[in-house]
């Protein structure tokens, strides 16, 4: 989640993960969140999550493109 590359294979786990390994996944990312300083890009993460949770994120929906230098 600290840059472009990071955000394509993390958005693409979630994609990809099913069950237990895809409920992890979303803890572990929930838990890093607030590292995440810029509000506007950790806005887009808790969407994503939300998403995810609800079996959303990833049918038929573009990557979400999350620029974040800071981190």
């Amino acid at each position: 989640m600290r840059n472009q590359y990071g955000n394509y294979v993390v958005q693409s786990a979630l994609k990809v993960c099913q069950g237990e390994q895809l409920t992890d996944l979303i803890k572990t990312i929930a838990q890093r969140l607030p590292e995440v300083t810029d509000r506007k890009i950790r806005g887009k993460w808790d969407q994503i999550l939300h998403e995810a949770a609800n079996g959303n994120f990833g049918r038929g929906t573009k990557r979400v493109e999350i620029n974040d230098n800071n981190s």
